[in-house]
């Protein structure tokens, strides 16, 4: 994208500027596509060492540590490619803005809406890759050196140059154009009437339905329709792998006053989608994929990035903003039968809104890396994403779900957080301030004690007494008696200090009783499938340690219930009585033992809940077989492999 045209009121080029914007980003895939194969060369090597000194099994400890090593990659030349683009606007708008910190904030949405889910992809499509060699070699009755050699080769770089190749360009495509319709959208706030064209490079290489979609104009709040699916931007994921794959179109930013020409221009107005088929060559992800667990592997409590909770409301309402889309047919459906979404399950009309009231940065933070996960399971199973959360002090549940609503219990994630490693919790230093003072209180008190017990046992024979002291005699030698007067001025004097102290140590207790209550330390449950079912814990959060994992834990036991929910209503009918709950009532009665926790007895959305959180969570050894084939079937007919 480039203002100057429209600052200096000059044409608009639009073949100039889609050809430049292809230069720029040429050198970035360039250098990103030599990264790519010398990653790929390693994994190889890695991969196939593994194998032939720890067998199948290191081999598979491999494969779950190869996500940190992409993101590595991608990370830094996402910022790079949006920084570069970004500026390149920035520099002919009216006042400028951009800075390092804006270029963050720019990668930290990208990252959220779409990077993550583009690196588990990659990784994904990796792992397939590695297993689909080791697997052909066993088929083949090969010994695990030869099959070692068969993975090398696979990812040697005569056989990752294309992929990296097409890998780079989709990813620095993706950035370039996410950071350009941001700063669009910055522009238009100066530019109330700001519209945008879709420019096609529109050489031999163009696909069809970009050649198609070539000087299409919408309004900056429109999407255009490309292939028969509406796109934002280019790049916007929303129009499948089929639009965004090695696509090298640009977007341009007009106003009415602006004069664009394009020699090979072919305007095309917006149409309706369901006039389009929609088209594509997509290759099928694997049900292996689809089935791997969702966690990301490489988030760590000493390297979450800690952000403040207020950016991360306003990523959240941003990010709600594109999920609404999602809904669109269901709302219409049920708005003609008479029944709005949002009333069957939350009650309240509390859909389609986002709270995180009551959160610090680093809970907020936490619930926002794991939203990126439950995204990730959203597309795999082929339902809407989540949308919206709320926090509240729940008294009866941790969270609960409803309409792709999350509710969660501040209270509880606080105490999850609280034992998150890398960040345990420690004590603020106004309570060890304030025990510091009750400490040197009650030895002030224990000073005062010894002094008044010292001056009861020279002058009050029943202290003495007490303490195996003789009695005090007058000079016939006889017993001295009691003064009650002095013996009750001594004593009320010593039982106030007593009191005072009491009070002091139990203030002291529960101070420490309260820090103790705000972290977690229960044991983990060590129960496993053939244990004795009265063994088993209350909920599956008790087989965590890291308060990061008891967070996943809740949070994906809440997804959980927004697929029986979601998966397969359409229409009023389905909505009311959603056809994968008549499944997981009649499994989980004939199952009833078979759950991972006492809670999954409780009723079926429990025990499929329960059962989700550790699958996905990669726990499979934990959950039910009825349940794992339930969910395999569920995933074969959303992805339609079957």
């Amino acid at each position: 994208m480039n203002l100057a045209y429209k600052r200096t009121k000059k044409k608009i080029d639009a073949r100039k500027e889609a050809f430049t914007q292809d230069r720029i980003r040429r050198g970035f895939e360039r250098a990103v596509t030599q990264k790519f194969i010398n990653y790929f060369d390693k994994v190889g090597r890695e991969a196939g060492k593994a194998l032939e000194q720890n067998g199948t099994q290191g081999f598979d400890i491999y494969l779950a540590q190869t996500r940190p090593s992409v993101e590595r990659i991608l990370q830094p030349h996402w910022f790079e490619v949006i920084k570069t683009f970004a500026t390149r606007v920035d520099n002919y708008l009216f006042v400028k803005r951009a800075d390092n910190e804006f270029f963050v904030e720019l990668l930290e949405k990208f990252s959220f809406r779409i990077g993550a889910n583009h690196i588990s992809d990659i990784d994904s499509t990796t792992r397939k890759q590695l297993q689909r060699v080791l697997v052909s070699g066993q088929k083949d009755g090969l010994p695990l050196p030869q099959i070692a050699k068969n993975i090398r080769e696979r990812f040697s770089p005569k056989f990752t140059r294309s992929r990296s190749a097409t890998i780079a360009r989709t990813e620095t495509h993706s950035a370039a154009s996410f950071a350009n319709h941001q700063q669009g959208l910055e522009y238009q706030k100066l530019q109330p009437n700001l519209n945008k064209q879709w420019v096609a490079v529109n050489d031999d290489r163009t696909r069809e339905a970009h050649r198609i979609a070539n000087g299409q104009v919408v309004a900056m709040d429109e999407d255009f329709i490309v292939g028969g699916r509406p796109m934002e931007y280019t790049g916007d994921p929303r129009g499948g792998a089929a639009n965004v794959i090695n696509c090298r179109c640009a977007i341009i930013y007009i106003d009415d006053e602006t004069e664009v020409f394009d020699e090979q221009q072919n305007v095309v107005q917006p149409v309706e989608l369901q006039d389009i088929p929609v088209t594509g060559n997509a290759k099928p992800v694997s049900i292996e994929t689809l089935l791997a667990p969702a966690i990301n592997n490489s988030l760590r409590g000493d390297s979450l990035p800690i952000r403040p909770v207020k950016d991360i409301k306003k990523e959240f309402d941003e990010r709600l903003e594109a999920v609404k889309s999602e809904y669109t047919d269901l709302r219409t459906e049920l708005s003609l039968e008479g029944r709005s979404y949002g009333s069957r399950f939350t009650g309240t009309n509390k859909a389609f809104k986002t709270s995180l009231a009551n959160l610090d940065d680093t809970t907020a933070t936490v619930v926002r890396e794991v939203f990126k996960e439950l995204d990730d399971l959203a597309v795999r199973f082929n339902i809407p994403k989540l949308n919206g959360i709320y926090t509240s002090k729940s008294r009866k549940a941790n969270g609960s779900m409803g309409d792709g609503h999350l509710m969660l219990n501040y209270k509880s994630l606080d105490k999850y957080a609280a034992s998150i490693k890398g960040l345990e919790r420690k004590k603020p230093q106004s309570v060890i301030d304030q025990e510091t003072k009750w400490k040197k209180e009650i030895d002030d008190i224990n000073t005062q004690r010894e002094t008044l017990l010292d001056e009861g046992k020279a002058t009050l024979n029943p202290i003495r007494t007490r303490y195996g002291l003789p009695e005090l005699l007058d000079e016939n030698g006889k017993r001295i008696p009691l003064d009650f007067t002095a013996y009750n001025a001594w004593f009320n004097s010593y039982d106030k200090l007593v009191k005072k102290q009491n009070l002091l140590l139990t203030k002291l207790s529960n101070s420490e009783i309260k820090y103790r209550a705000s972290v977690d330390t229960k044991p983990v449950a060590t129960w496993k499938r053939g244990d004795d079912i009265s063994e088993r814990p209350w909920s599956v959060k008790e087989y965590f340690e890291d308060g990061l994992d008891k967070t996943r834990s809740l949070m994906y036991h809440e997804f959980g219930h927004h697929v029986h929910q979601i998966t397969k209503v359409k229409d009023r009918n389905t909505y009311l009585d959603p056809p994968i709950e008549r499944k997981i009532s009649d499994l989980r009665n004939r199952n009833i033992d078979t759950g991972p926790s006492e809670y999954s007895r409780s009723k079926g959305q429990e025990w499929f809940a329960e059962n989700f959180a550790l699958y996905f969570m990669g726990r499979k050894d934990l959950t039910a077989p009825d349940f794992n084939q339930l969910i395999k079937d569920m995933m074969e007919e959303a992805n339609g492999i079957r």
